[in-house]
């Protein structure tokens, strides 16, 4: 009777130091977690994952059975570029772990190989996070858990400590410029009228009217159109000159101010015109003086910049030979244009 009393004495004592000795191993603890940037973007957005993990106890810890398990939600490790060595960075603290990546369950785990001093901490940072969905402050929906497993004697798997961060829509990038229309009209045989409406003109130059008999070679066929501003409304006549019954193409080419291009769809004309498509400048390039050769009418000259800026304008004369003084123009690109009874005539010089 004695001998089994004393037996439960001893099994008590033996309970009591090892429960002492058990709660003396403390359980590292995790605070502080947070996502960031917070909202996070969505679509594209990468963000970076923190949290800091504390032994606030009197003992140290030391067990390669002490774990940390990281699961994420909404948030993607990107299998094809995660690296562990250089996408978690610890920024505080020097407490040994070892990081590990499973690919196929997207899993992050930390292996204690060493001593985490007591009253210790470190901080952690897990970078370059993919956001793969949209919330709201209200509800949250992305985030990442964070499990401290540690070994049986001193505690069970549990889940530490977990963080939520929101998400918003990116809106839509705004665009330079957005057209509501493009329409091309007959005018006379030998015409073609073009009209365009604006619905936004942000951060945007100017328009330039292409021209082509192909559908794929465009060149430059009237005077640039500065913008605007949005919910602006353009024409332009255009000659519509070609062989009786073919095709003319035009678009239109929009230049934004950090000088990126952007062109609209491609309208086509029936050309009914039997007249001569263009006008010859001679000689071309020029240095001093111009003529209109071969035009038969009496009309107006108006010279352009590759800006859209009228340079110079001049009176013509029906039998083609008036001279014109170009020699103040500088060296350069420019848009020529003839008006007549005839119709509306384009065509470049090259200034030397």
């Amino acid at each position: 009777m004695k001998y089994l009393k004393l037996k439960y004495i001893l099994s008590g004592l033996i309970s009591f130091f090892m429960a002492f000795e058990c709660s003396a191993a403390v359980n590292p603890a995790v605070s502080g977690p947070n996502v960031s940037p917070a909202p996070a973007i969505f679509p594209g957005g990468v963000c970076t994952f923190q949290f800091q993990l504390n032994n606030n106890g009197s003992t140290a810890t030391s067990s390669s059975a002490v774990t940390v398990e990281i699961s994420l939600s909404q948030l993607d490790f990107t299998n094809s570029t995660f690296n562990v060595a250089t996408d978690i960075a610890q920024t505080t603290g020097n407490t040994p772990f070892t990081w590990s990546y499973n690919a196929g369950v997207k899993t992050l785990t930390a292996t204690l190989n060493g001593t985490f001093e007591a009253f210790s901490g470190n901080t952690f940072q897990i970078k370059n996070l993919n956001v793969l969905a949209a919330s709201d402050v209200s509800n949250p929906t992305i985030g990442a858990n964070v499990n401290v497993v540690t070994p049986t004697v001193i505690n069970s798997s549990v889940i530490d400590d977990n963080v939520n961060a929101y998400t918003y829509t990116a809106p839509a990038a705004i665009l330079p410029i957005e057209l509501l229309s493009f329409e091309a009209l007959k005018g006379n045989p030998c015409e073609a009228k073009l009209a365009w409406a604006s619905a936004t003109e942000s951060k945007f130059d100017y328009f330039q009217l292409e021209q082509s008999t192909d559908g794929k070679n465009f060149a430059q066929a009237g005077i640039v159109q500065k913008s605007k501003g949005s919910n602006s409304k353009y024409e332009q006549i255009a000659e519509l000159r070609a062989p009786k019954g073919s095709n003319v193409y035009y678009r239109l080419k929009m230049v934004d101010l950090d000088r990126s291009v952007h062109y609209s769809k491609t309208l086509g004309l029936q050309s009914d015109c039997s007249k001569k498509s263009s006008i010859l400048i001679s000689p071309n390039p020029a240095s001093n003086t111009i003529l209109i050769k071969d035009f038969n009418s009496t009309g107006n000259l108006y010279i352009y910049d590759i800006t859209g800026r009228l340079v110079l304008t001049a009176a013509i004369s029906e039998d083609g030979n008036q001279q014109i003084n170009v020699a103040n123009l500088t060296s350069g690109t420019y848009l020529v244009q003839v008006t007549s009874n005839e119709g509306v005539f384009y065509s470049k010089l090259v200034k030397q």
